[in-house]
This record gives C-alpha cells, sequence and structure tokens, in this order.
C-alpha cells in the first residue's frame, strides 16, 4: 500500500505533441497526428492563428497560392500551384459559346451519350502560341505518334476526349497555324480548330464526342466546366448559369443544353 501511495502521489506525466491529448503547459491543440495543413500543425499550433496573407482559409505555409485567394486549392495539373495563380492555367482563353450533351437509356447498356462543344479558344500574346503547345504535346520526354497533344474534360457530365500526335492534322499557312483537324481512330470523336478572318491566334472550335457513358444529368444542374489541355497549358471555361443552363428528360433520353448568358 505503501508504494500505492507513492505512485499516486508523484508528478503527472508529460503530455507528448501527437498523442491525442491537449497538454495546456505546452499545445494549443493536439489532432493525434504529426501532420501540417489539417488545422493543427506538427508542433501542436492552433494553424487558426498562423499567418494567412491572402486571407482566404488557408495558412501561407499551406496554401498553394500564397498571395491571392484560391480557397478551395484547385490545382487542375496537379503542379503544386493553384489555380488562381498558375501560368499554365490560362483563364479567359477558352470559350464556349454552347455546349450540348444526350444521353440516351438503351435496354442493351450500351454507352450512347453524346457531347457536342461550339466556341472559340484564343491564343493571342501574351497567352501561348497554339501550334508550339500542339508540337509539344503532353509528355515532355517523348514526341512519337502515340502521345496526347490534346484532353478535353468535361465536367459533369463527366467526359474524357483525348487525342494522339498521329490524329490530328495541322493546317499552316506562312508563320501561322489556320487550323487543327483532329479524329480519334475509333471514330468516337472529332475536334476541329478553324482560324478567325484577320484573327491570326483566335480559332472557332466545334467538338463531338459519341458513344460516352453519361448516366442520368444531375437535379438542378446550372453549369458545366470544359478544360482543354494542349502542352503544358490548360484552358478553363465554365458555361452556363441559373438560367443558361436546360435539361430535357423523356422515358429513355435527356437533352442538356447550356448557353453562354449573353446569347440566351
Amino acid at each position: 500500500m505503501l508504494v500505492l501511495g507513492l505512485l499516486q502521489a508523484g508528478p503527472a506525466l508529460a503530455q507528448e505533441c501527437g498523442d491525442g491529448t491537449t497538454d495546456p503547459n505546452s499545445e494549443q491543440c493536439d489532432d493525434g497526428n504529426l501532420d501540417d495543413c489539417d488545422g493543427c500543425s506538427a508542433i501542436c499550433l492552433d494553424e487558426l492563428f498562423l499567418p494567412d496573407g491572402d486571407g482566404d482559409g488557408v495558412i501561407d505555409d499551406c496554401d498553394n497560392c500564397p498571395d491571392l485567394s484560391n480557397p478551395d486549392q484547385e490545382d487542375k495539373d496537379e503542379d503544386g500551384a493553384g489555380n488562381a495563380c498558375d501560368d499554365d492555367d490560362i483563364n479567359g482563353s477558352l470559350v464556349m459559346g454552347i455546349f450540348k450533351a444526350g444521353s440516351q437509356f438503351t435496354p442493351t447498356g450500351a454507352p450512347k451519350g453524346k457531347i457536342t462543344i461550339r466556341g472559340f479558344l484564343d491564343a493571342h500574346p501574351p497567352l501561348d502560341d497554339l501550334l508550339e503547345s500542339l508540337e509539344e504535346g503532353l509528355d515532355p520526354d517523348s514526341d512519337g505518334p502515340d502521345e496526347i497533344v490534346m484532353r478535353i474534360t468535361v465536367e459533369d457530365p463527366p467526359v474524357v476526349i483525348e487525342f494522339k500526335r498521329s490524329e490530328c492534322r495541322l493546317k499552316i499557312k506562312g508563320p501561322f497555324l489556320s487550323g487543327v483537324n483532329c479524329k480519334n481512330a475509333a471514330n468516337t470523336a472529332a475536334a476541329k480548330f478553324k482560324n478567325v478572318p484577320f484573327a491570326p491566334d483566335v480559332y472557332k472550335m466545334a467538338i463531338r464526342s459519341k458513344k460516352n457513358e453519361i448516366e442520368s444529368f444531375a437535379d438542378g444542374l446550372t453549369e458545366v466546366k470544359v478544360t482543354i489541355r494542349v502542352g503544358t497549358i490548360d484552358r478553363p471555361d465554365i458555361i452556363g448559369d441559373i438560367l443558361g443552363c436546360g435539361v430535357k428528360s423523356g422515358a429513355r433520353k435527356q437533352l442538356l443544353k447550356c448557353f453562354e448568358p449573353t446569347q440566351f
């Protein structure tokens, strides 16, 4: 009993950072790990009180755009630089005039979803040169015929369209790229870019894809996001708003249409 009494009367054991118990004498927080950027730092400091220069709710040491607000930390090309401050993400160089998507439900389950995208792509300086980007391709270590040179990503409905170098034909007049025609080997996707007269760096585009596995469209869908990647450059745009998108549904089909607000 004497030994037990001595143990009970001894000093409390010190808490260690990362053990899940906050020591009020040495810790502001303790979330049970030694990770940063999760609200409690690796040395048990409450990240709520650490510097956040752009005021977007993400502390500077964890922010992929510390000088520009990027609250959702979006990073399209996953290069560590957020969309808001990444020169490889060119906002405004892609303008979709209209987006259409159709979903057809078949008894056999064969995919019959279709999408159509029309609009304009701007490669006017200081934006990147479209010809150089297509020649560069998406893989810096390859220039073979099977290298992907263009990737079109659609978010909701989720569709990815890719074209290899061998699937794209470039039309060049003098120093300018006058047009691009791409068609995949399966004959399920095509993309055309045609130079706008008197604007050598602006291209009218038309992209089509069929036999896509598109499920029914989400309720309340109000916008569609499209990114065209050429070379190291991502060209994103969002089309539609609460009035600019609409879905028509039938027993076996659905049709989604989105327009730029100026065209609605």
